[in-house]
């Protein structure tokens, strides 16, 4: 991936942040739980508190996973046009590995890990680490409905 190709990206990225805010009313007042389905798009005024999200963050962070969700190859590319969804494909090329106990971790696609989001969130996105984490968190709370544990 060029760096024309990663500013490319990058200003793909905040158009679709733009849409994303002008399109949606991403916060919702209640006290229930977002079903996995709406949480891409949907942020309750309990988890800003809960995962000391910024509210102007919101835009951003949750362009920033569902663009991760492509880097991924977990959705369908057809969240984003189909150049943005190239360059998100050619970055796959350029993700670090992560640092384990001493050793490196190389990326693939269906290893989702809060470190790659991350890096990805930064790189692309300019978002810090620390609201990347907390939607990550956000997000992977909301996935436990999803999931069927071996005592239940």
């Amino acid at each position: 991936m060029t760096e024309d190709e990663i500013n490319e990206l990058r200003n793909l990225l905040a158009q679709a942040t733009e849409n994303f805010a002008a399109d949606n009313d991403y916060i919702i007042d209640t006290t229930e739980r977002i079903s996995p389905s709406d949480a891409l798009d949907l942020i309750s005024e309990a988890e800003l508190q809960v995962f000391a999200i910024p509210r102007d963050m919101v835009p951003a962070l949750q362009t920033a996973y569902m663009a991760y969700f492509v880097l991924e190859d977990l959705v369908e590319p057809s969240l984003f046009d189909e150049r943005t969804t190239e360059l998100i494909g050619k970055a796959r090329a350029i993700v670090p590995p992560l640092k384990s106990f001493g050793r490196d971790i190389p990326f693939q696609t269906g290893m989702s890990d809060d470190r790659f989001f991350q890096w990805f969130a930064k790189k692309f996105m300019d978002v810090p680490y620390r609201h990347a984490a907390a939607i990550y968190a956000k997000h992977s709370f909301n996935e436990h409905e999803l999931v069927r544990f071996a005592d239940e």
